[in-house]
């Protein structure tokens, strides 16, 4: 690991990896609507996201098509749910560590992509926003939400702490390595 990956993950309060079969990922379609209702902002905004990223039916075949998944977890503190900035701070900080683990696993030989909280964050700004086509294809990650993975099954199933927390922030995405 570099600096640069631990100087991400210090700022975080515990990390956590633990490697799980793709066929045990919990996914629930209707987790859908939450993306529909656009929350985040990102529905048809980001390449990550719906419906650019493909129906959940696709996208659990593409999960089942993996030969190993690595569930990643972050904990951060929090001064409280108004700490906007430092929340948003930590979700930036857990994406960039997850793009730089899977940069480093492609350059070691290693195919794999990401998948992370909320849309893709390697450009300041999605192209889709300008209808145009992603520079990064190959890197793009993935959302955690898009694929409609059930993350407090998923931490449960892996023996992850994940609650609603005024002071913590439990951070999740997964590598999906192919």
């Amino acid at each position: 690991m570099t600096d640069s990956e631990l100087l991400i993950l210090s700022k975080a309060h515990d990390f956590h990896a633990v490697t799980v079969e793709p066929a045990s990922i919990p996914i629930d379609p209707a987790f859908r609507t939450y993306c529909e209702e656009n929350a985040c902002g990102n529905y048809g905004a980001n390449y990550s996201c719906p419906p650019d990223c493909g129906t959940p039916e696709e996208l659990r075949r593409h999960i089942l098509t993996q030969k190993r998944i690595i569930v990643i977890q972050t904990v951060w503190n929090l001064d409280g749910f108004d700490d906007g900035k430092a929340a948003e701070h930590a979700r930036l900080s857990h994406n960039e560590f997850l793009i730089r683990l899977t940069d480093r696993m492609r350059a070691e030989g290693t195919k794999c992509s990401a998948l992370g909280c909320g849309g893709c964050t390697l450009c300041r700004s999605c192209r889709r926003k300008l209808s145009t086509p992603c520079i990064f294809p190959e890197k793009r990650m993935g959302c955690m939400s898009a694929y409609c993975i059930d993350v407090s099954k998923l931490s449960e199933q892996c023996g992850l702490e994940f609650a609603w927390s005024n002071d913590r922030l439990y951070l999740f995405g997964m590598v999906l390595i192919s």
